[in-house]
């Protein structure tokens, strides 16, 4: 799930003062409609970025490392923070379970030059624009599905040396079958990376409409590392990287209001509040973990 905003590369994003009435309305509605579901949420945000800022940008939180960067070098700093966990992924089958738009898995590809990558997910319009960053980009070992987490059914067993999944399983009911689906796919020894949206504490509460919509199924920390456990996987890391995630969206929201690149008032009113949503949710009910283990090996 991302957080939105840029670097100021470009000036994208501006409504002529001529049109400003006539698209008022309409794009209030239009960023509304981000959190009646899940589809219309990704969808807005690919929207966004690609009128804003001339490209798609990868669909997680930010991530900081230095004070210098901007936007998207602190996602591409989430991504490669991740992989540090599962070692090389030079001459390797990747599957990512839950690509979103593709542009994580073609950055991937490009930086660490593994065999292959196979991305899935169950947004049609994602996969869309997967395919089509793909073609366009020239990536010919990158592979994109609309496909299920709870049954990987176009992935035979013991086919994967790496499982990645980024800030995506908090969108999966059944965790413990996605869990034994990671174990099936992957080779003996292979290596899976997990970084996901958890509640913060273990009861459980009803889920509101909102949250229902949404599909939001966070566990914890306990539940996960028990369903790992369960699925027959080693876990060998696990790390709470929410404070460091917090830092991160107070520098998005600091940079934001200086930024004159986002233009469009609507745009810059509902990034606004999405940032502060998403760092208000972190601080108060939800924590940011990374779980990665491997398959045994027989």
């Amino acid at each position: 799930m991302p957080c939105y905003l840029g670097s100021d590369k470009t000036g994208f994003g501006v409504i002529p003062h001529n049109n400003f009435l006539e698209m008022k309305e309409g794009k209030i509605l239009s960023l509304l409609k981000t959190g009646l579901s899940t589809e219309n949420y990704y969808k807005t945000f690919n929207k966004v970025y690609l009128n804003t800022f001339g490209e798609y940008y990868m669909l997680h939180y930010p991530f900081y490392m230095d004070k210098e960067d901007d936007f998207l070098q602190c996602q591409k700093n989430l991504t490669d923070y991740c992989i540090g966990k599962v070692g090389k992924l030079e001459g390797k089958k990747v599957l990512e379970i839950g690509c979103g738009n593709g542009i994580q898995a073609i950055y991937v590809i490009k930086k660490y030059k593994p065999a292959e990558i196979i991305g899935i997910d169950l947004n049609e319009n994602n996969i869309k624009i997967a395919k089509e960053e793909a073609l366009k980009q020239g990536i010919e070992n990158v592979k994109f599905y609309i496909g299920n987490a709870h049954t990987l059914s176009m992935i035979v067993d013991n086919s994967v040396d790496i499982v990645m999944n980024i800030e995506s399983a908090f969108h999966y009911p059944d965790k413990e079958q996605f869990l034994k689906q990671v174990y099936r796919v992957l080779k003996p020894g292979g290596k899976f990376v997990i970084a996901d949206i958890i509640k913060k504490y273990d009861e459980k509460r009803r889920k509101g409409f909102w949250k229902r919509r949404m599909h939001f199924h966070h566990g914890s920390e306990t539940e996960y590392r028990k369903m790992i456990t369960d699925a027959n996987l080693k876990l060998n890391f696990v790390e709470d990287i929410t404070d460091h995630v917090i830092d991160s969206f107070n520098i998005c929201i600091k940079w934001f209001k200086k930024s004159r690149v986002i233009k469009n008032v609507f745009t810059r009113i509902w990034g606004m509040i999405m940032l502060r949503l998403n760092a208000h949710l972190l601080r108060k009910k939800q924590s940011y973990f990374i779980f990665a283990g491997e398959k045994p090996s027989r």
